[in-house]
């Protein structure tokens, strides 16, 4: 189970590690338009949205919680409950870590819990189980967000990778 969704979740963290790669930790914070997701949010988000992977899975949070507030729906890119942001070599650990162990545990969640009715209201019309909903976050779910990183390298006068 979950193959598929595993072979394109590897194929993402291949593409964050490029599009990352050449970023500074200044760089990670740039806003170059106001409205945009800088670096430093996607990553954050994304490092946040694996914990909710690993959370069906019957896993703990491994980020910060700070980092759910700061990172989560309805957050404000540069606004920090702490007051600082996390280091690009941090959020990109982050990130990592939880790939790595989503990766390992998703196969082994139990069909009763990927049957389960997702919590998310504003996703029920198109994911309507937790099923659903984790090879929504293993695919869709990065892929919009990797793209809106690949639009920032752009609008920052950099390299496609």
């Amino acid at each position: 189970m979950f193959e598929h969704e595993r072979k394109l979740f590897g194929l993402m963290l291949r593409y964050t590690r490029k599009l990352t790669s050449d970023l500074t930790d200044e760089q990670f914070s740039q806003l170059p338009v106001p409205t945009m997701n800088p670096p430093v949010w996607i990553m954050g988000h994304l490092a946040t949205v694996n914990d909710f992977g690993l959370q069906i899975a019957g896993r703990e949070f491994q980020c910060p919680k700070a980092w759910h507030a700061d990172f989560g729906p309805n957050s404000q890119p540069l606004q920090y409950q702490s007051g600082v942001a996390p280091t690009k070599a941090e959020l990109m650990t982050a990130f990592e870590r939880g790939h790595a162990d989503l990766d390992a545990v998703v196969s082994s969640v139990p069909a009763d819990v990927l049957a389960e009715r997702q919590p998310l209201d504003f996703l029920r019309p198109h994911v309507e189980t937790l099923g659903e909903l984790l090879s929504h976050l293993m695919t869709t779910h990065i892929a919009i967000h990797l793209g809106q990183l690949s639009a920032w390298r752009r609008t920052m006068g950099l390299p496609a990778v």
